[in-house]
C-alpha cells in the first residue's frame, strides 16, 4: 500500500519530466496488482494519477510534438502484422536490438541470458520484480502495435537499461552456477568490453552533424515565403513555427522554390531520398550545400 501511495505522488512528476517512464509505471502498476481491498484502494488511487497524467499529456504535447518524418523512421520498429508468419523472426531481432543498443557490442550477450535472469528472479520470490520487467517491455510492444512508439535498436528504448541490466546480470549469475568459470569469464568480459568502448568514445566522442552550418546556408540565400522542409524534427529549434514536413510525398510546397535540411544518410542517400520525395511534385534540385554531415538543398518547380 505504502508502495503504491508513493507511486501515485510521483508519478505525475515523473510522467511529465520523460514520456517513456509511462512504460516503467505501466510495468509497476501490473507488478503492484492488488490482492485485498486495502490495496485495491491504493492502486486505484495510483492508477487514476498516471493515467490522468498521461491522458494529459497524449491529447496535448505529445499529439503536438509527433514529427510525419519522424514516426515514418519508425516503420521498422512497428511490428508486421500483415505477415504474421514474420512476427516471431521480428520479434527476436527487435529485442535482441535493445539489449544491444545498451552497449553495442557487449551487451547483446546478455539477451542469451536474460531468460534464465527472469526464470530465477520468478523462481526465487521476486515475482513483482519479475512481473515489472516484463511488463515494461510488454508495454513498448504494445504501443508498437498501434504504432505509437518504436520496439527495437533505438535510442528511444534507453530507459530500458536498468532492466537489461537487472536481466542479464542475473543470467549470469544462474549461469555461473552451472558452470561458474563460465559465468564469472563472460561477466569480466563483457565489463571489460563495454569499459573499453566507453573509454574509446570519451577520447574519441561522437561527433553531432552540423545542423548549426546547414540552417545558416538556408537563412543567408532564402526568400520570403519559401517554405523550409525536413523529416528530422530537431530542425524544429531552428525553424520554429515554420518547418514542414517531407515524407512519401505528403508535402506540396507552395510556390515555385522549397529548402530542404536533413542530416542522416550520406549525400548520395539524402539526395535519392529528397528526390523520391520532390522530383514526382515537379521540382529540381538547383544547388547543394553539403556540411559535416548534413546538407542544405535548393529546389525549384520545373513543371
Amino acid at each position: 500500500t505504502r508502495r503504491l501511495y508513493a507511486l501515485a505522488a510521483v508519478a505525475p512528476f515523473v510522467l511529465c519530466t520523460s514520456y517513456p517512464s509511462a512504460f516503467v509505471v505501466g510495468g509497476l502498476l501490473l507488478a503492484l496488482w492488488p490482492n485485498d481491498r486495502r490495496t485495491a484502494v491504493a492502486w486505484a488511487v495510483a492508477g487514476a494519477a498516471v493515467l490522468g497524467t498521461f491522458a494529459l499529456l497524449y491529447f496535448g504535447p505529445i499529439r503536438d510534438q509527433r514529427v510525419g518524418g519522424l514516426v515514418a523512421e519508425w516503420r521498422n520498429y512497428y511490428p508486421p502484422l500483415a505477415d504474421p508468419l514474420a512476427v516471431p523472426g521480428w520479434l527476436a531481432w527487435n529485442v535482441s536490438g535493445v539489449f544491444q543498443f545498451m552497449a553495442n557490442p557487449s551487451s547483446m550477450v546478455l539477451v542469451f541470458v536474460a531468460p534464465a535472469g527472469w526464470y530465477a528472479f520468478w523462481r526465487t520470490g521476486h515475482r513483482r520484480l519479475a512481473v515489472a520487467l516484463a511488463g515494461l517491455f510488454a508495454a513498448v510492444l504494445a504501443a508498437a502495435v498501434v504504432k505509437s512508439y518504436p520496439f527495437g535498436q533505438n535510442r528511444l528504448m534507453q530507459f530500458a537499461a536498468p532492466a537489461v541490466g537487472l536481466l542479464g546480470a542475473r543470467g549470469l549469475e544462474v549461469l555461473a552456477g552451472w558452470r561458474r568459470w563460465a559465468g564469472v569469464g563472460l561477466g569480466v568480459a563483457i565489463i571489460c568490453v563495454a569499459d573499453g568502448l566507453s573509454l574509446w568514445r570519451a577520447v574519441h566522442p561522437w561527433q553531432e552533424p552540423d545542423a548549426r552550418a546547414a540552417t545558416a546556408v538556408v537563412r543567408e540565400h532564402r526568400q520570403p515565403g519559401e517554405p523550409v522542409l525536413s523529416d528530422e524534427g530537431n530542425y524544429l529549434y531552428y525553424f520554429h513555427g515554420e518547418l514542414r514536413p517531407i515524407a512519401d510525398g505528403a508535402t506540396v510546397p507552395v510556390g515555385g522554390r522549397a529548402w530542404v535540411v536533413m542530416d542522416h544518410y550520406d549525400p548520395p542517400r539524402r539526395h535519392e531520398y529528397i528526390d523520391r520525395q520532390l522530383v514526382p511534385l515537379g521540382f529540381e534540385r538547383v544547388r547543394a550545400e553539403e556540411c559535416f554531415r548534413a546538407g542544405a538543398y535548393l529546389y525549384q518547380r520545373t513543371r
